[in-house]
């Protein structure tokens, strides 16, 4: 399986999860839905990159969702070779990708971030 396929198909097991209203039910597609930026994935990102989830749970969390997709398909440490980094606030990701000269706005492929 190719990375692109291997990444798709992570992400794709996620659609329909949504957000939650408070720190309850993270693991639960649907339950205590709310628009609190409560998720599974504040956790998860925590675990693998060894953050400390209090100053990520309730806060936007597009960033760590890329990071956290790429760690379940790729584990950690290729992840962040991958991505250059891990990411829980996307203007980090944005410079990193900048810096690596992988930032492209047009013309967007399967795989892409």
């Amino acid at each position: 399986m190719s990375a692109i396929d291997k990444i798709t198909e992570e992400c794709g097991k996620w659609i329909g999860y949504v957000e939650k209203a408070s720190n309850s039910q993270l693991d639960s597609f649907t339950a205590n839905a709310g628009d609190k930026n409560y998720t599974c994935f504040a956790r998860d990102y925590c675990e693998y990159f060894n953050e400390n989830i209090n100053v990520y749970q309730g806060q936007p969390w597009c960033a760590e969702w890329v990071s956290v997709m790429f760690a379940k398909a790729f584990g950690a440490a290729l992840a962040d070779k991958m991505i250059y980094g891990h990411y829980a606030y996307c203007p980090y990701g944005v410079n990193a990708f900048k810096k690596a000269g992988r930032w492209y706005t047009t013309n967007p492929q399967p795989g892409d971030i």
